[in-house]
């Protein structure tokens, strides 16, 4: 009987958000079986059909840092599925090693993670940065990458991974006498609209620039000059193809 009155209080705590935008901000706490909030209704949270509670694996690994975008699990996430509903919750993070969102326990004292359903959700925004599901051409399958720029004629887009540095070895000892350590490791992907709608992978180089955008070599060497931008740079990149969506 207990768990039935519990499983009917996470439900009806569940908040669907309709098209018109987010009216509240769930916690990340009352998912199935656990203890973080989204919606009620006939278009609640269980839509999106959901996923699973799993351990955290960080917590056991002799590795230092994370294998997660943020450091910190108080970010906001706004999900937007395939069937058109938007469902907006706190307490979450994105798992560079699954590529996939995953909400927390709000009081911290579990160690379980629970892992949403990637095949469900079509895009969603955290901390300012939206993701969108493409077809990465080099590894033949379709990840969530952050959106850099909204133009179509020319779109930007980042890949993020991790990666492991190994610690330091003694070949005396034969025993590590550092903690191996994970990395966050980003690639470049470009679109362009009149192509396929894969995603190829690029260098932020002058070389790539120029080649993708050749119809107006002149021009964006002209801007670059003008603005003293570079090339290598983030910003700069997207700033120039910004420019030349313009032209």
């Amino acid at each position: 009987m207990k768990f039935f009155l519990t499983l009917f209080l996470i439900i009806s705590s569940f908040v669907c958000l309709s098209q018109r935008g987010p009216a509240s901000i769930s916690s990340a706490a009352n998912l199935p079986g656990g203890s973080n909030g989204f919606s009620g209704g006939t278009n609640n949270f269980l839509n999106l059909n959901t996923g699973k509670w799993i351990k955290n694996n960080n917590k056991k690994l002799d590795i230092e840092g994370t294998t997660y975008l943020f450091n910190k699990w108080n970010n906001v996430v706004v999900i937007n599925s395939y069937d058109g509903k938007q469902y907006k919750l706190r307490d979450v993070n994105f798992n560079l090693k699954t590529n996939g969102i995953e909400a927390k326990l709000s009081d911290n004292t579990q160690d379980s993670v629970f892992i949403f359903n990637s095949g469900s959700i079509n895009y969603f925004s955290i901390n300012n940065k939206k993701f969108v599901k493409k077809i990465i051409v080099k590894e033949k399958n379709s990840f969530f990458v952050e959106e850099l720029n909204n133009d179509e004629k020319l779109k930007l887009f980042k890949y993020y991974q991790i990666g492991i540095i190994q610690g330091s070895f003694n070949p005396m000892t034969q025993k590590k006498t550092s903690n191996d350590k994970f990395e966050k490791k980003v690639a470049y992907y470009i679109e362009e609209n009149n192509k396929e709608k894969k995603l190829k992978e690029i260098r932020l180089s002058r070389s790539y620039a120029l080649q993708y955008m050749k119809d107006r070599k002149s021009e964006i060497k002209s801007f670059v000059k003008k603005n003293n931008l570079s090339y290598r740079k983030e910003k700069d990149f997207i700033r120039m193809i910004n420019y030349y969506n313009s032209l």
